[in-house]
């Protein structure tokens, strides 16, 4: 079963990413330590594209590397 938007959006939270709201139902996700912006669209229950769980993996591994 894919990952849902809301999985994702707590596992950034738990990494220390600080939410901005962005236009529309567009959220941005960054962190104090780099400088990668993450941008998430979609309700909490819609499944996570894999795509975007890749992207997010990717940021989570450089803030921890």
């Amino acid at each position: 079963m894919p990952l849902k938007m809301r999985e994702l959006r707590s596992k950034l939270q738990r990494c220390g990413f600080i939410r901005s709201q962005g236009k529309g139902r567009h959220e941005n996700w960054y962190h104090a330590k780099s400088k990668v912006l993450i941008v998430l669209s979609g309700s909490d229950g819609s499944d996570a594209k894999l795509y975007i769980i890749k992207i997010v993996d990717d940021a989570i591994k450089s803030i921890k590397s």
